[in-house]
């Protein structure tokens, strides 16, 4: 994959942005754009979601999408780009997913109300809840 940004696009408007390597994608879906020369960003695909995505978080050759009342969408960025299917887990939440963070093989989603939820992403075509709510009360 070229050097990337992710933004997570809703109805056209940015909602959130994310990079690996020098590209970068957006709720929609998401939109990448090839930043590798920062003077001079191009447009290279698109992807949609079943949701309202939110959020995007890029980890190595996968995206992870905060998609609204779709849950936690996992796409394959490395079978977007070869117009393969793309969306390879999800994982359903009780209520809308707002955004979502990775680290060290877990998604933490934000879900308004009901809190936080955590997954186990070790195989991201399965993601497995760890903990079904983590909350301040």
């Amino acid at each position: 994959m070229p050097a990337a940004i992710f933004l997570a696009s809703l109805d056209f408007e940015q909602k959130s942005l994310a990079c690996e390597g020098s590209a970068a994608s957006t709720g929609y879906g998401i939109l990448m754009y090839d930043i590798s020369n920062s003077d001079s960003p191009v447009f290279f695909d698109s992807t949609g979601t079943p949701g309202s995505a939110q959020s995007v978080f890029v980890s190595g050759r996968y995206a992870y999408v905060a998609d609204g009342a779709n849950g936690l969408q996992i796409i394959d960025l490395d079978a977007v780009l070869a117009l393969f299917q793309y969306i390879i887990g999800n994982a359903e939440m009780p209520d809308f997913a707002y955004d979502a963070a990775i680290r060290e093989g877990f998604a933490y989603v934000a879900i308004g109300d009901d809190g936080l939820r955590l997954f186990d992403i070790s195989d991201p075509a399965s993601p497995i809840l760890r903990y079904p709510r983590l909350s301040h009360g």
